[in-house]
């Protein structure tokens, strides 16, 4: 993968440097889907008053430039 998305992907706080493969069981690799959560809440304007706001992103790349990579729901 270039190295700037690498960058941009570790701004993002899904993406360390050395855990990506490029091959696993002698098998090339596909796809790679990036995760990370974030947790926090928002105030409101008494300060007891706040709601719990949780947000997952993830982010699925292809290794190589494929024409589809399998679709799951999430």
């Amino acid at each position: 993968m270039d190295t700037h998305v690498l960058d941009v992907l570790a701004t993002l706080g899904v993406y360390q440097d050395g855990i990506l493969k490029k091959a696993v069981d002698d098998k090339p690799t596909v796809a790679h889907i990036f995760e990370v959560s974030y947790s926090g809440s928002l105030a409101g304007r008494e300060a007891d008053n706040s709601t719990p706001l949780n947000c997952r992103l993830m982010l699925p790349l292809n290794s190589f430039n494929l024409i589809q990579v399998i679709r799951t729901t999430w």
